[in-house]
């Protein structure tokens, strides 16, 4: 099967239909490592609820309204083998919904989401670039980082010199009463 690469409004319609779709089911897979000795034992419950948390996060930050986001994901989990108690599944929904903080969801966990969805969608905010630009971008990121440290740094100096000098002022205009 050919992957396509959609852009956010086709992967938004794409997400809100998929709960209307019936070869939609939840087959999970355990994640990546979970062969090794030490690692964590894979649980069904665990790796659901990740999947709604992940999938409830990337349609609001696709821009699919709370409603249509809730009616998606509980039509979903009233076709699961297991689905997920009200209250459990209001606590992840309320959460997402709480939570401003902008999303983006990194290229493994896209594609660990979409598998244990049952589709393929590219994901909308990865595009392919040269790594010479990215490394480029990067070095700048950084450069402009250090840049705003330093200026905080300095304006923090300035700032407790402030301080010491107006409570030094204060200390001695005391002396002199």
């Amino acid at each position: 099967m050919e992957k396509v690469r959609l852009d956010a409004k086709q992967v938004e319609t794409a997400i809100a239909r998929l709960a209307a779709t019936a070869a939609f089911h939840y087959v999970p897979r355990p994640p990546v490592g979970s062969e090794e000795p030490d690692a964590q034992p894979w649980s069904y419950e665990e790796e659901r609820d990740w999947t709604v948390r992940t999938w409830a996060r990337a349609m609001k930050a696709l821009g699919v309204d709370e409603g249509q986001r809730e009616a998606a994901i509980r039509n979903w989990n009233a076709q699961i083998a297991q689905p997920i108690a009200d209250a459990p599944l209001r606590e992840i929904l309320d959460r997402v919904e709480l939570n401003d903080v902008p999303v983006m969801i990194n290229r493994d966990s896209w594609e660990r989401m979409t598998a244990n969805l049952g589709v393929t969608i590219s994901s909308p905010w990865f595009v392919e670039v040269p790594g010479i630009f990215l490394r480029r971008l990067w070095s700048s990121w950084r450069s402009l980082v250090t840049e705003k440290s330093k200026v905080d740094a300095e304006n923090d100096l300035d700032e407790l010199k402030k301080r010491r000098k107006k409570r030094k002022r204060t200390k001695d205009m005391d002396k002199t009463m």
